[in-house]
């Protein structure tokens, strides 16, 4: 009733169930009760893959393999023919069903029917998907079990004959053969694991596998071959469980060599554990492996489960066996510095570097010879300057810069020619190339000053960019003649003026680059550093590193300036701890105690700032900053920061590594304890008007009620500080002198804004210093607000203005210039005055405010009839 679901129909879902059927009836079914079915059942499992509606379908496929499979079981003798060998973990052999195998196989008659499924499991080693080749290597290794030794090496014969298909001896791999190999490798360990492997067949079959444990095959943008490797490891971790261990002596070494192969550097982690576990199976079961106990301490699951362990860590100490060495050292070079994948590349140029550290000069030499012979001038120009060529640039200039010298230089046959050397041309490309890593590699190469001053005036950015780079490695303590110079040239990119913007054009890349070669300089030129410089030029860099923290510039791709700052911030903590240390008593005067102060205020200002990454960077520094300080004699006190007890307490005791300063929550609540220093309070004060104006509400919102709470809550415990009118004082001063800016302005009266809303103007008020602070603000933001263009400061300076008119001294005043903003010109300020004036009234005591609510809610201040609305409102407050 099966046949014409099977061989006509196109139901996918019934043929499948028939097919389940057949398999299940199979495996439970006895050959007395299904002998009469067989041949019919086998001719339907071997017609379906020719019915072109279901053949293409995986479970299809995979069924008729288990169903033709099981029929052949059934046609054949329950008892194997062969003698199956098992290894305990102790080592001894057993047959597990000697006594059988001469009776049974002087016995057997193969029918004729084994032919077409075997070749039916041949098929199947070849398919497309996985589970069809897994089923069908089960499958022709059991048929091998039950048939005479002569079928079985005919069968492993056809098997090994997969291989042959795909394959030229000497020439690449084919990506083709990745699912023919996989398949015959799996049918190959199931032959193993059954003892079915003939010994003069085992050198050809180890042979094979032994390529297949390296096929590794790129496809477009990714390799294929894990699944063929894997494979090759579960033939390897086969082997040992059945074979003896006189037969697998001669091939011990081989195979332990290729395994540790495998084990370190396969790309795959899955692949490094499974060569790993064949690798344990064998020393475990055999010890045949050499240093097999010592190098199994290194390569265990553990050991090769990282990449960076498995090649910079394990790999260099089981090249300490002699016996391993040379394997793994052809194997970097020949595959691994070949590999597609410039992960693999990098990290295996570093492998080869931790294997020659033990004897370099024995054993790098050798290596050389092979990797460069005249490779930088036998490059073409074609091949320097074509297409996504910053791999291969940045690879060069990572070799010249680690190999090039002044004697290398003089020994330059090219050195007569006019032409530049092609070194010298390699480098000029990299250094304008739009690759970020390019243009780091190319800055490592030190080059001649000459030149570089005169490229930096040119208006491209990545030529400005690679060219900064350059000069942070110009200068050396060997050779310190240009330092001066080159210091001179890094402070013009970054000087800034009046504006505050960059006074030769320089983009923000070009100077952050220049703050991280001055500090590199400095930390270069550290052992003669009082000798090669003056006081006054040191000061300047570090007024140079002060005023880049003032770098707010912003475009397209958000506050780009936070990237000189944070530039700053790791260069002022690095020169700091370079003075410190120091042991010179110039040092004192080459920092002042002023400009230090100033340096830690910067600190704390920066670690206020609205951005997480760079207030994580303030705390990293400050913490290192810290732990120094700490280690200073008590003669160096003048180096101790003020506030330094109550910093310790309120960042250091609970967290010591600088974590938790990119929390808002965690940080704001601590920094704004440190405005009861006077010295740092100026500079906070202006760190969190940043944060609080901030639009990232995880940020202003945590700001604005860690200060609002220190504020009253110090103002009530130390009210001789009088706290809040010194904070109001800063901020008033800080709009006053950028009345200009927008961009500080509206920050500013964000915050007033907060505090306002708060209660502290109602407590500011209470003084008469407070007081007149308050009057002074309301003149700041009231008059001739028709002359401002920017809405979002229209609105805040009104929202300041209509919240004092909840506080009773500063009602006149704050009503006088209510008019200005009910009556402004744009309407979309109008509204925005109505909506807040009416808010306000609602939550606060303002005269009045009964009889004013229906005038705000029944006028249409975007409409033309205003003004009459706007004079009831004020004659209602009277």
């Amino acid at each position: 009733r099966g046949r014409p679901h099977l061989t006509d129909s196109p139901d996918l879902f019934r043929a499948l169930g028939i097919m389940q059927v057949f398999s299940e009836i199979l495996k439970s079914g006895g050959l007395d009760q299904l002998g009469p079915y067989l041949p019919h059942i086998l001719e339907l499992a071997q017609r379906l893959p020719h019915n072109s509606s279901l053949s293409s379908h995986t479970l299809i496929r995979k069924y008729a393999i288990k169903v033709s499979g099981r029929v052949g079981l059934k046609l054949l003798p329950n008892t194997p023919t062969n003698r199956v060998i098992a290894r305990t973990l102790h080592g001894e052999t057993i047959a597990i069903n000697e006594g059988f195998v001469e009776d049974v196989e002087s016995e057997i008659d193969i029918p004729d029917e084994i032919e077409g499924i075997v070749d039916d499991m041949l098929n199947g080693l070849r398919d497309r998907d996985t589970t069809i080749r897994w089923s069908a290597a089960k499958y022709i290794a059991r048929i091998g079990a039950r048939v005479t030794r002569n079928f079985t090496d005919q069968l492993l014969d056809a098997i090994l004959d997969i291989y042959q298909v795909h394959y030229v001896e000497g020439g690449e791999l084919n990506p083709a053969a990745e699912p023919s190999w996989h398949g015959a490798t799996l049918a190959c360990a199931e032959f193993a694991r059954q003892s079915l492997i003939a010994q003069d067949k085992l050198p050809t079959t180890i042979n094979w596998l032994m390529k297949a444990l390296f096929f590794d095959v790129r496809k477009g943008a990714h390799s294929i071959g894990s699944n063929v490797r894997d494979a090759a490891c579960y033939f390897l971790w086969s082997l040992p469980r059945t074979l003896d261990s006189d037969k697998m002596k001669p091939y011990a070494t081989t195979l332990a060599q290729s395994l540790l192969t495998v084990a370190l550097f396969d790309r795959e982690v899955h692949i490094r554990r499974a060569a790993s576990a064949a690798f344990q199976e064998n020393v475990g079961r055999m010890g045949l492996f050499p240093h097999g106990i010592d190098v199994l301490k290194w390569t265990d699951f553990f050991g090769v489960g990282v990449r960076h362990n498995a090649f910079l860590i394990s790999a260099p100490e089981v090249a300490r066996h002699i016996v391993y060495r040379d394997t793994l050292f052809n194997h970097l070079v020949e595959k691994t510095l070949k590999h597609w994948d410039p992960a693999m590349r990098s990290i295996g140029a570093e492998a080869l570097k931790e294997l020659c550290k033990p004897d370099v000069y024995v054993l790098a030499p050798p290596i050389i010879a092979k990797l460069i012979f005249e490779l930088i001038d036998r490059l073409t120009e074609s091949t320097i300057r074509g297409y996504k060529n910053d791999l291969l640039l940045e690879a060069i200039c990572l070799l010249i810069s680690s190999s090039a010298s002044h004697a290398a230089l003089d020994l330059r046959p090219d050195l007569g020619v006019k032409k530049p050397p092609k070194w010298r041309s390699i480098l000029d490309i990299s250094l304008s190339h739009r690759s970020d890593n390019v243009q780091h590699a190319a800055s490592q190469v030190i080059g001649a000053l000459s030149g570089l001053r005169s490229k930096l005036r040119t208006t491209n950015p990545a030529v400005q960019q690679g060219m900064t780079r350059v000069l942070g490695f110009v200068g050396s303590s060997k050779y310190p003649q240009g330092i001066r110079k080159t210091i001179q040239c890094l402070i013009d990119i970054v000087k800034r003026d009046a504006t505050k913007r960059s006074t030769g054009g320089y983009c923000v890349e070009a100077r952050r680059n220049a703050y991280n070669s001055m500090a590199r300089l400095l930390q270069t030129l550290q052992p003669i550093i009082f000798e090669e410089l003056e006081s006054g030029l040191f000061r300047n860099i570090l007024n140079s590193f002060v005023d880049g923290l003032d770098d707010y510039e912003v475009d397209e791709r958000g506050d780009v300036g936070s990237w000189v700052r944070i530039a700053c911030i790791k260069g002022l903590s690095s020169i700091t701890q370079l003075i410190l240390t120091s042991q010179d008593p110039r040092r004192y005067d080459w920092l002042p105690a002023d400009l230090y102060r100033q340096i830690w205020a910067e600190l704390v200002k920066q670690g206020a700032e609205r951005l997480d990454n760079v207030r994580a960077e303030v705390g990293r520094q400050i913490i290192q900053l810290f732990r120094l300080v700490k280690t200073l004699p008590s003669s160096d006190s003048a180096w101790i920061p003020e506030g330094i007890q109550t910093m310790e307490t309120l960042f250091i005791a609970e967290v010591d590594t600088g974590e938790g300063w990119n929390e808002s929550s965690w940080l704001f609540p601590r920094i704004v304890q440190l405005l009861q220093i006077e010295a740092y309070r100026q500079h906070l004060v202006r760190g969190i008007v940043l944060s609080i104006g901030s639009r990232n509400e995880s940020t202003n919102r945590p700001a604005s009620t860690a200060l609002t709470a220190y504020l009253l809550e110090r103002q009530v415990k130390v009210p001789q500080e009088h706290i809040i009118e010194e904070v109001f004082k800063i901020l008033l001063d800080l709009a006053r002198n950028n009345s200009t800016s927008n961009t500080v302005i509206i920050p500013v009266l964000s915050t007033f804004d907060q505090l306002i809303e708060a209660g502290l103007a109602v407590e500011a008020a209470k003084s008469p210093e407070g007081l007149i602070l308050l009057e002074e603000l309301l003149n700041f933001v009231g008059v001739r607000v028709e002359r401002l263009k920017n809405v979002q400061r229209i609105n805040m300076s009104m929202r300041v203005v209509i919240q004092l008119l909840a506080v009773p001294e500063t009602f006149e005043k704050a009503k006088a210039y209510l008019p200005s903003f009910l009556g402004h010109a744009f309407p979309k300020v109008r509204e925005e005055t109505g909506e807040f004036l009416y808010f306000v009234l609602q939550s606060q005591d303002v005269p009045g405010g009964d009889s004013i609510e229906p005038i705000l809610l029944e006028t249409d201040w975007a409409g033309p009839d205003y003004a009459i609305s706007v004079q009831s409102v004020i004659t209602n407050m009277e």
